[in-house]
């Protein structure tokens, strides 16, 4: 015969219940919800103003075969990957054990590298577009003090994955645990 639990051990429970609830529902409602509708829609022929038909496979094969941006897209994460997860973990690491000596000005150096996670998205955008703009931006300016001609970081395609892993890297600061 199970044993019972106490009122109070009950009570905890239901009070554990209701501090998860939050999490589950937003987690049904964000997460788990729009990946099971995402792949229901996988296998079907939708669009905002019509019906699901089910055409199973169909738009994986038209994937595979037909469409050319997939296999750039593919590639463009690929490179993304490969280059921003090794660069990243190795500059938080080395940003960690920087930030943790004391030397002079590490306030400064703290602040620099934790703005990331306070600042807006729209502040940074404008950061960025301040930091590698091609005609007047501050790398290129500082560049053209050395007589190098800073590229269009943003609007050339060979440098357009470098500076987005660039600033995808200096966002990884804000992760950094010694700060």
């Amino acid at each position: 015969m199970p044993k019972k639990r106490s009122k109070s051990k009950r009570q905890e429970a239901l009070w554990g219940y209701f501090f998860v609830a939050p999490f589950l529902l937003g987690f049904v409602v964000f997460m788990l919800g729009p990946m099971l509708f995402s792949f229901v829609g996988s296998f079907t022929d939708y669009n905002l103003t019509s019906k699901m038909n089910f055409i199973g496979f169909k738009n994986f094969t038209r994937m595979f075969t037909q469409d050319t941006l997939f296999w750039k897209s593919l590639y463009n994460t690929a490179y993304f990957v490969l280059f921003n997860v090794p660069l990243t973990t190795l500059f938080s690491v080395f940003l960690a054990t920087l930030l943790n000596q004391k030397i002079r000005g590490i306030s400064f150096f703290r602040t620099t590298f934790y703005l990331p996670a306070i600042l807006s998205g729209v502040a940074v955008y404008v950061l960025w577009m301040q930091l590698l703009s091609p005609s007047a931006g501050l790398i290129n300016t500082f560049l053209s003090w050395f007589n190098i001609k800073g590229p269009a970081w943003l609007f050339d395609p060979e440098w357009t994955k470098p500076a987005l892993i660039l600033m995808k890297i200096w966002s990884s600061g804000a992760r950094c645990s010694c700060i």
